[in-house]
């Protein structure tokens, strides 16, 4: 169990992007939610990555399958950070999340400037903390240096009023 400097403990958490943004859970989801056989209040829910602005990614709902990749023993996702940005997520998500019943955890990627943006955005939320990811292999991302991850997350931890989880990859230098 991980304890926060806000007190919050984080024990269990979904995976990020596996309730959505919302912790509902995508559409196909949603029986098994209806059913109790997901439970999202036992978790602390990560979002989908949101960036700055809508970043298109290589999801095309038409041949949804190009964004699964078989390897041995399991698959992995190419998504590449599809997503509509946080203004989307804050408009349009945020108002219907009780975050009193829900511990949520906004996961955002982009620059360190936009980093620290959507942090000052996220800050009249009560959240359970910020999740910084550099670590998808899709996006061609600056922020594989070292220096410059913790430079960003510097200014996050900085900018945010919650805590603030930095999301890297065993893959990373």
């Amino acid at each position: 169990m991980i304890k926060f400097q806000t007190g919050y403990e984080l024990e269990y958490v979904a995976a990020s992007g596996a309730l959505a943004y919302d912790g509902r859970g995508w559409w196909w989801e949603w029986p098994m939610r209806w059913f109790g056989l997901i439970i999202p209040g036992l978790f602390s829910i990560v979002t989908k990555t949101l960036t700055r602005y809508r970043h298109k990614g290589n999801y095309c709902w038409w041949k949804p399958w190009e964004c699964v990749r078989l390897v041995s023993g399991g698959a992995v996702n190419k998504f590449g950070l599809t997503n509509p940005g946080i203004d989307w997520w804050i408009w349009n998500k945020a108002p219907r999340i009780d975050f009193e019943k829900l511990a949520m955890i906004v996961s955002i990627h982009g620059n360190k400037a936009e980093l620290m943006e959507m942090a000052e955005m996220l800050n009249p939320f009560n959240l359970a903390g910020v999740e910084v990811n550099v670590s998808c292999p899709n996006t061609g991302s600056p922020l594989q240096e070292a220096e410059a991850v913790g430079d960003s997350t510097k200014a996050v931890c900085y900018t945010s009023r919650r805590p603030v989880i930095l999301k890297v990859s065993g893959a990373q230098n």
